[in-house]
């Protein structure tokens, strides 16, 4: 049995994730145009329409139609799209690519952001924290506006798109636009939990108790510091998911992103809901993990 804490945050994160998509189902069916219209084109008659929209509960009340999304969900039905096909099979093919950016970005994130966070804290140098601000407060969009501007347009070094890539270099200006934004934080939340154990009382009596500075640091400093990196890290997951929708629309890059974009331009409920379901329900299962550390913490 689970206890009732686990119950709890497990309950409260599962209701955040039925009020987003059903925020998005919403947004989508207050959206101005008719999905029917776009699926059949000008020529179609309205009985036509009408048939396509009552097939794909478009003509139901909002609360029913999206029940009834949801029900089939939890049974593993995402619903058609506008088109006929599953939107399992579509999300499906799409989601390995966006998979592969967000993971890429991830293990660059997770092995540099401790590294540099550490020569911060240990330097004390000043320039990274203003690298880092800028970073962070940079969006993207405009790292990857920036990146393909720079090294594919100006320098020409590396390709702009990867649609039809199969050389791996094609990865390196999307992974590096996702990565950048979040290697910034990390790198700052590293720095502040290194440099706020440097400062601990017990570090300072290992030292005197003469410790190298490198047995501190692996002994004392890490240990204590790497709660506050992995939580960081955890969001972190969440996070490059969703951006790689982001970066991949200017990349051309095949994955949900692009899937997501011509869904709501087509006015596609249940391919739009489908898609950013995986989106909400890892940044949902992130939370989770965050509730339970700080609470075992």
């Amino acid at each position: 049995m689970p206890s009732p804490l686990v119950a709890r945050i497990v309950a409260r994160r599962g209701a955040l994730l039925v009020a987003a998509l059903a925020l998005v189902s919403l947004t989508q069916r207050l959206l101005p145009g008719d999905g029917a219209r776009s699926a059949l084109g000008p020529h179609a008659t309205e009985a036509q329409r009408a048939a396509l929209r009552h097939d794909l509960w478009l003509d139901r009340a909002w609360p029913v139609q999206f029940g009834h999304w949801a029900k089939g969900a939890v049974a593993g039905d995402f619903g058609t799209t506008l088109h006929g096909a599953p939107v399992s099979e579509v999300v499906g093919s799409a989601l390995p690519n966006t998979l592969l950016l967000a993971g890429c970005a991830f293990v660059i994130v997770s092995l540099l952001a401790p590294v540099f966070g550490g020569l911060w804290a240990l330097s004390g140098a000043s320039r990274f924290s203003a690298i880092s601000t800028v970073l962070i407060a940079t969006p993207e969009f405009v790292v990857a506006v920036a990146l393909v501007l720079v090294f594919a347009m100006w320098l020409d070094w590396l390709p702009a798109a990867s649609v039809g890539e199969t050389d791996a270099t094609a990865l390196i200006l999307p992974v590096v636009a996702l990565a950048l934004p979040q290697l910034a934080w990390n790198t700052a939340v590293a720095h502040a939990a290194v440099a706020d154990q440097l400062r601990a009382p017990h570090v300072a009596a290992a030292i005197r108790d003469g410790l190298t500075g490198r047995r501190v640091f692996t002994r004392h400093v890490l240990p204590s510091a790497l709660p506050a990196i992995t939580g960081s890290l955890g969001t972190t997951a969440g996070l490059l998911f969703s951006g790689a929708l982001v970066v991949e629309s200017v990349f051309n890059i095949p994955g949900l992103g692009q899937v997501i974009t011509g869904a709501v331009t087509g006015r596609d409920h249940d391919l739009v809901l489908g898609a950013l379901a995986p989106a909400v329900a890892l940044l949902s299962l992130v939370l989770c993990v965050a509730d339970f550390s700080r609470n075992r913490a």
